[in-house]
């Protein structure tokens, strides 16, 4: 659903003046390395309705308490919950 509402909301291309990179990860499971991509909004319509979600959904701490302990790169560690 993410991908199809950006799509749908934001022009993307290629940042100019770099060459485009094909590199990707080794594994199993793989995906691209990170790359950088021009995001701008399709219209002046599309640029209030992305910034209209921040009115409606502001930002808050929500569950940031319970996830600070994570090291995203290992993984949880359950013992400090």
């Amino acid at each position: 659903m993410f991908v199809a509402m950006s799509l749908a909301t934001l022009d993307l291309s290629a940042v100019l003046n770099d060459e485009p990179s094909c590199e990707w990860t080794a594994g199993t499971i793989t995906h691209p390395e990170p790359f950088a991509v021009l995001a701008r909004p399709r219209s002046r319509v599309m640029e209030e309705l992305i910034r209209s979600v921040e009115d409606e959904f502001p930002w808050t701490d929500a569950d940031a308490e319970h996830l600070s302990h994570i090291d995203w790169k290992k993984g949880c560690n359950w013992s400090k919950t």
